[in-house]
């Protein structure tokens, strides 16, 4: 073979490998952008799923505060609504003193201290102007000596009655505003069963 000759097969042989590299370069180049844009795909999709999930927990806590608010506010005036309801009564509490039923009010706390207090003899505390009504009732209840003094300033500011026993070691404060401080928890659990019934139901 002359020199030509194999010059020319080099030439041919050097232009059929630049073809197939050219072409596996290409092919390469291909493959490289599909698996890049198959890439982005996935990396787009678990980018939309994650934002997804991160904007479902946010609203979930959104959703749980505004609830909480909600539930506060309706709380709160539940609890306004009792106090006034509370208020009232106290007020009540403030006039009871002034009304015909308060000679029968005055014989049932002090019936009911006496027992409470466990004693037959009793000293009985109230106000300067009832002690006139108190020694009235206490004449009327039969059993022990009941005797009726004018009780310290400011213990019995609306009316009832404080009983203590002679010696004065024990007592039992029969005032309204005592008796409103002990019946206040069932008052306020009795008053929000009944405003707030139809609330409730399920």
């Amino acid at each position: 073979m002359t020199v030509e000759a194999i010059i020319e097969r080099i030439r041919t042989n050097a232009g059929q490998r630049a073809a197939e590299i050219e072409q596996e370069t290409e092919d390469e180049a291909e493959a490289i952008r599909r698996r890049s844009e198959e890439e982005g795909r996935v990396a787009h999709a678990r980018t939309c799923e994650d934002a997804r999930r991160e904007g479902a927990v946010l609203a979930d806590r959104i959703l749980s505060v505004a609830r909480m608010d909600a539930r506060g506010a309706v709380n709160e005036a539940r609890s306004a609504l009792i106090r006034e309801c509370i208020e009232r009564a106290e007020e009540q509490f403030g006039t009871l003193a002034a009304s015909p039923e308060y000679p029968g009010i005055l014989g049932r706390l002090i019936e009911e201290g006496r027992r409470d207090l466990g004693e037959e003899s009793v000293v009985i505390e109230g106000r300067e102007e009832d002690l006139p009504l108190i020694r009235s009732v206490a004449e009327g209840i039969p059993g022990g000596r009941l005797s009726a003094v004018s009780a310290p300033d400011g213990t019995v500011p609306t009316g009832g009655v404080v009983l203590r026993s002679e010696q004065g070691d024990r007592f039992v404060n029969q005032t309204f505003e005592a008796r409103m401080q002990r019946i206040q928890r069932p008052l306020v659990m009795e008053i929000g069963t009944r405003l707030f019934r139809e609330e409730n139901r399920p």
